[in-house]
This record gives structure tokens, sequence and C-alpha cells, in this order.
């Protein structure tokens, strides 16, 4: 398994459509256009490291902004190898074709060891 998918708590409406903003993230939204999974698909290829490399991940930061002309995904990853920190950055903007409300959202999530 080489992706990391990151489920929105508090947030229990199903899934009703994917927005995929680029090749290796996709975001699921539920029917008011509200995000419930973040899923960042062949994390070795994207971020160029071994396939192993994401078990080591230690927090996640995603920035998620729509506004009538764009979504933007900046996410902030942080892996923790040999006691050092290593920060790997998205930033991502898409035209907001789907009409995806205005908001604007901070998700974290972090490994409890």
């Amino acid at each position: 398994m080489d992706s990391i998918c990151i489920n929105i708590l508090g947030n229990l409406k199903k899934k009703q459509e994917s927005l995929s903003i680029s090749d290796n993230v996709i975001i699921d939204l539920d029917d008011e256009k509200n995000p419930v999974l973040f899923r960042i698909a062949d994390v070795s290829v994207l971020f160029q490291e071994k396939k192993n490399f994401f078990k080591n991940i230690s927090q996640v930061k995603i920035d998620l902004k729509s506004d009538s002309d764009s979504i933007t995904f900046k996410g902030l990853f942080q892996f923790s190898i040999d006691n050092e920190v290593l920060e790997k950055k998205l930033d991502i903007t898409i035209p907001n074709d789907i009409k995806m409300p205005e908001m604007q959202g901070t998700y974290t999530a972090g490994r409890s060891f």
C-alpha cells in the first residue's frame, strides 16, 4: 500500500462524489460538497522516496480553501526518520468547476506511538 487516507472526523455523511485535484490527490465530498476524506496515492512516486517511506509519517496538515474561482489544497506531511523530521509539501490549485461552496478549513492528523 502506497497511499495516505485522512477521514474528516465529525462528518458522518457518505461520500457522494470524488474530486481529483491532481494525479495523486483526491478529495471525497458529501452531497453538500464538503470534504469527508482526503486520499493521496502513490506517495513514494509523489515524494520521490522509497515505498516504505510513508510508513514513518508522524503528522499531516491540510489547508483547503475554495472560492468561486478556485480550490486550493496545501498539504504538509512530516515523516520521522532516525530521530529527524523530514517535511514534504504539496501546493495545488485548480479551477472550481464543480461549484464547491466557499470555505476554508485546516485538517490535521497525527500518529500515536
